[in-house]
């Protein structure tokens, strides 16, 4: 970042995996330096469904959001998560979500604070 005072804008647009199971849940977030953004909220979305122990689900999905929070000027490591909603089991097979094409873009904007 080169100002203190800005914001953070994040967008992913691509695959949202989620199968190998029945009835799961899986939700996708962003961290930034390590932690998700407190200010105003997560940045986040769910996906839920799952149509066999053997048959990967993929979709297009799109993630949003402005984080608040302040970080100093400087570098600020952003990442895109994925783990099991709560009270979901996980998979009994190893979820790989490198499993077929894979693509998505993520973009990372500093803005101005909202006044």
């Amino acid at each position: 970042k080169q100002d203190a005072n800005s914001v953070l804008h994040v967008v992913y647009k691509g695959n949202l995996q989620i199968g190998l199971c029945k009835d799961c849940c899986k939700r996708w977030y962003f961290i930034f330096n390590d932690v998700e953004c407190k200010n105003p909220g997560p940045i986040d979305a769910v996906m839920s469904g799952g149509l066999g122990l053997n048959y990967p689900f993929y979709s297009y999905g799109r993630i949003e959001g402005f984080c608040e929070t302040r970080f100093s000027s400087g570098p600020v490591r952003i990442g895109l998560q994925m783990e099991d909603c709560p009270g979901f089991s996980r998979s009994r097979i190893p979820y790989n979500v490198n499993l077929y094409k894979r693509y998505g873009n993520i973009l990372i904007q500093e803005v101005s604070p909202s006044q």
